[in-house]
């Protein structure tokens, strides 16, 4: 009896013994799980900051590029606008600076988490190095000519990608040693093969509690991968370069992006929640009647809507402005509609260019077949591919026939050869301009003189794009120029013919000219009367006479007087003068005679000569 007392009282002693270990067990596993998730937490929660810190810098990093590249495109599109320019190229400077403190905040998490730094360093050194060749490539941008784009879009061709590139390698490897880092927190090592029994009632004990931390590790995890996507998710939302807006599938606006902020005029505080045809407000470009967003008919019909232009949104602040919007049904797993998203961008620019393009055209049109001379264009071969009024009045041809022959199907066969040598002589580059005088064949089989100017356009490759020629019709002064020429041949015929000698005297009173009779009257030969003064051969007035009857002569016209000559053989002779003031070459000049024996005689007037 007394055995089986002391054993009972024993195994009461060990029941409570027991219930007291446990309960110890209980309390110390809880105060030991306590302190361990105590001293898990802070570490993780620190490290969790840190890294969290980490991402986010890198991820900034990443959109700021996004940014900075798109501020460069923009500077290239639009630096023909100087204020457009300045403001992208600003912007540019402001998102390249970002970058720099995002990679900085970088360095300093992974330095603070005991990580290596090194590459970190190196993307700074990389994007330094590409924002000198930026600004090397701005040197070069001359505002209108399109071929210095092209040299700057080249000199930067493949940095951006390949920094990219880098800033993605260098991402992906710290998310690595996060998820690793991760994975090893609130691990215990214990190398002891013994355990006391304590343990495993403390292991017991604290179970729930693990299993509650690995729960945690495994949502923190969860919570993380699901915090990068939307931040991703939110980046790309606001750096895409359209106006983005998400409806419920009530109409109600959900979200819309900083492009759709600014085209809109609200914010997205405003805008949340208010029903899209509220916020968004659509009308006909053409007549201003209102008209049904893409929206609503996805809603209705549960189907894309293509992209569409010709209306004009009407903005919050009742300001307008051309859109082209398209919008798509947003649904679940099942197919059920649960919203939709819309994207539209401005095209009032395009509008704008469009208009002015179109009044160009038609300024370029109405010029061209207005246009007092005749103007065509041509192709690298030679044909004619656009030709004005004017030139189908000079070739008699009409437009479609010009357009079905080339300018070697009207030009005079004698001055083709010229033409083809120059063409080829433009093409080549060797001249700038080929001017030519020529005759065309008219389509009545008449010959017409023009004048030609052509000049090449070439395309940005350097290859020639088309030919432009401009054809004054000369015939008239061609002919009046034949006639004059004629005119001039029988004027100097009759000077050398006439039965008296002839002497022009400039103004500088030296003899221009003189007929085969004056010559042989004075004894000189043609090359001397050419050197010959006035006073050469005047031996009567000094002189002061002769500028004083210079000054009679250009005062009334002409001048009547006897004089006395000396011959080449110093032989006098006397002579009655007839001097009038004539036009020869267009300069004043005086004519005069002489008589055929030396004899004093009243000489006739020389009235004029041609040019």
């Amino acid at each position: 009896m007394k055995t089986t007392e002391i054993l009972q009282r024993r195994v009461s002693q060990l029941m409570w013994v027991t219930v007291i270990t446990v309960m110890l067990s209980v309390v110390l596993g809880g105060m030991w799980f306590l302190e361990v998730v105590e001293s898990i937490g802070i570490e993780a929660r620190q490290e969790s900051v840190q890294m969290l810190q980490l991402e986010d810098s890198l991820s900034e990093a990443r959109n700021q590029l996004h940014v900075q590249v798109r501020h460069w495109k923009n500077s290239l599109l639009r630096s023909d606008e100087p204020e457009e320019f300045a403001r992208n190229r600003a912007d540019f400077h402001t998102s390249a600076a970002a970058v720099q403190q995002a990679l900085e905040n970088a360095r300093q998490q992974a330095l603070a988490l005991g990580m290596d730094v090194q590459p970190i360093i190196k993307l700074q050194t990389q994007h330094k190095l590409s924002l000198e060749t930026y600004a090397q490539a701005w040197q070069i941008v001359e505002a209108g000519k399109t071929a210095s784009y092209k040299v700057a879009e080249n000199m930067t061709v493949g940095m951006y990608r390949e920094f990219l590139k880098s800033l993605n390698q260098l991402y992906a490897s710290f998310d690595q040693l996060i998820k690793k880092r991760v994975a090893s927190m609130g691990q215990i090592k214990d190398s002891s093969p013994f355990r006391p029994r304590f343990m495993e009632l403390g292991a017991l004990a604290v179970l729930l509690p693990l299993v509650a931390l690995f729960a945690f590790l495994i949502s923190y995890r969860a919570m993380r991968q699901l915090g990068r996507h939307d931040r991703r998710a939110r980046t790309i939302f606001e750096a895409i370069g359209d106006a983005v807006v998400v409806v419920d599938a009530a109409g109600r606006v959900t979200s819309l992006n900083a492009q759709a902020q600014q085209l809109m005029a609200c914010t997205e505080a405003q805008a949340t929640g208010q029903p899209l045809d509220q916020v968004f407000r659509i009308a006909d470009i053409h007549t201003g009647q209102a008209i049904e967003s893409p929206v609503q008919k996805v809603l209705r019909d549960q189907k894309t809507v293509a992209m569409a232009n010709g209306m004009q949104l009407i903005r919050q602040d009742g300001s307008q402005l051309a859109i082209e919007d398209s919008a798509a049904p947003l649904l679940d797993a099942h197919g059920t509609l649960f919203g939709v998203v819309m994207v539209f961008h401005d095209v009032s620019e395009r509008y704008a260019v469009q208009n002015e393009l179109n009044r160009e055209r038609d300024l370029f049109e109405k010029t061209f077949n207005m246009a007092a001379v005749g103007m065509a264009h041509l192709s690298p071969a030679g044909q004619w591919t656009r030709v004005n009024n004017k030139l189908c009045k000079i070739t008699g041809y009409s437009a479609d026939e010009l357009m079905r022959l080339s300018f070697q199907g009207v030009t005079h066969p004698d001055d083709l050869g010229s033409d083809l040598v120059n063409l080829k002589r433009l093409l080549t580059k060797e001249i700038d301009i080929y001017r030519s005088e020529k005759r065309y064949i008219r389509k009545d089989g008449q010959m017409v003189w023009v004048a030609i100017n052509i000049r090449v356009i070439w395309k940005d490759d350097g290859s020639p794009d088309f030919g432009v020629s401009v054809i004054e019709d000369i015939h008239s002064r061609k002919l009046a120029e034949q006639e004059a020429a004629l005119a001039h041949q029988q004027y100097e015929a009759l000077f050398e013919q006439m039965p008296e000698g002839v002497l022009l005297i400039d103004t500088e009173m030296r003899i221009a000219a003189h007929n085969r009779e004056a010559m042989h009257q004075l004894g000189y030969s043609s090359a001397q009367m050419q050197q010959l003064h006035v006073w050469d051969f005047e031996a009567q007035d000094d002189l002061a006479q002769i500028e004083a009857r210079k000054r009679k002569i250009f005062q009334t016209g002409r001048d009547d007087f006897e004089s006395r000559y000396r011959a080449a053989d110093g032989s006098l002779f006397d002579v009655a003068v007839s001097v009038q003031l004539i036009s020869r070459y267009s300069r004043p000049c005086f004519g005069t005679s002489l008589p055929r024996s030396r004899r004093p005689c009243k000489l006739n007037t020389w009235p004029t000569t041609t040019s």
